[in-house]
């Protein structure tokens, strides 16, 4: 673990980040409550550290949350004695995540990866986030307690989150542009989508909110179809 280098990361804010109601605050707040647990961990004589495993479809925010995350509890992304996130991405892809069979991989193996999470050389206080897309592939021995101490699913847009996701798209001030009242209707957008939809148009509202819109209608359309 010594010698994973820092990720220089640029910073993000947490509302940035647009995840169901209420999810970003329970998450945030699970954190602060862990950090500020330090000397209730020790009395008791259990290692500092925790384990949050988030996994949902691509381009869900998983990524993003991490980096928001970090930026919000000001963590260095990288191996260090001190209180810093170690981030895992794409866990599901690693060998040793959802194989015992050492012999096959040339890399890490199942028990450092194991030991690295929940070891002798875990950091104290080190805050440890794996995404994946894939939750069901993984070891479980990678989930209990201890290693995945929190597992938060982060899926497609549901309404709410579409309606608060454009009007970050749009900036402030900009709410004539965007009535709301946009339905999903069954239409399964992540986040990303709907970004790359408006990101040609992030000088222009009207425009971006009428991308979105035609991305509303064309999948919606294909699932007609496809249906």
């Amino acid at each position: 673990m010594g010698g994973l280098a820092e990720a220089e990361l640029p910073a993000r804010e947490l509302d940035t980040v647009i995840l169901r109601a209420g999810q970003t605050e329970a998450i945030e707040a699970d954190l602060t409550e862990f950090f500020d647990a330090e000397q209730r961990y020790g009395r008791i004589g259990i290692p500092w550290h925790r384990g949050l495993v988030l996994h949902g479809p691509p381009g869900t925010g998983k990524t993003s949350l991490a980096r928001a995350l970090a930026h919000r509890f000001d963590l260095d992304v990288y191996y260090v004695p001190l209180r810093s996130m170690m981030v895992l991405e794409d866990i599901d892809v690693v060998h040793a995540s959802h194989s015992r069979d050492d012999a096959e991989s040339a890399g890490v193996s199942l028990s450092g990866l194991l030991n690295a999470l929940d070891g002798f050389v875990t950091p104290h206080g080190l805050v440890t986030i794996m995404t994946t897309n894939e939750l069901g592939v993984l070891d479980p021995a990678l989930l209990r307690p201890g290693r995945a101490d929190r597992i938060e699913e982060l899926g497609l847009l549901d309404d709410n989150q579409l309606h608060r996701l454009v009007h970050l798209i749009i900036g402030p001030g900009q709410s004539r542009h965007y009535s709301g009242g946009r339905q999903l209707a069954g239409a399964n957008l992540t986040h990303a989508q709907v970004i790359e939809a408006a990101k040609a148009h992030l000088d222009d509202p009207p425009a971006a909110v009428n991308a979105i819109d035609q991305l509303l209608q064309t999948n919606a359309t294909t699932l007609v179809r496809t249906g």
